[in-house]
């Protein structure tokens, strides 16, 4: 079961390695009033909006979601849902740095920690 959940966190990781990007300069823009998705509206400003963020983003998502599992039909579902997106995204060009990598395979540790026995 573990190999089969790494392989799909990584399944969507077919971009190239590439330095690490440097940190965004802050501004004092006012934030949206109303941003459509709190969580997207907060990597929107501190991060750029890639592929590569969106990728990872979504990976914690579904690494939050098993780890609220409580049952076998659950973890089940999370990953579907994990096989649905990556195949739904497999053509988005990302590009991963070694952190971005690291961070993918701690969610994958995490998931895999969480998989309903």
């Amino acid at each position: 079961m573990q190999r089969i959940l790494l392989a799909l966190v990584f399944a969507g990781c077919g971009g190239k390695q590439t330095a690490p990007a440097p940190h965004p300069v802050a501004s004092n823009a006012a934030p949206p009033e109303t941003p459509a998705e709190p969580a997207a509206a907060e990597a929107a400003s501190t991060e750029a909006d890639t592929p590569t963020t969106r990728h990872i983003a979504q990976m914690e998502r579904f690494a939050d979601a098993m780890c609220e599992c409580t049952d076998a039909a659950c973890s089940k579902k999370v990953h579907a849902d994990i096989n649905a997106w990556n195949r739904e995204h497999s053509g988005d060009r990302k590009e991963f740095t070694q952190d971005d990598y690291d961070h993918l395979a701690d969610l994958a540790r995490q998931m895999v920690g969480c998989d309903h026995r």
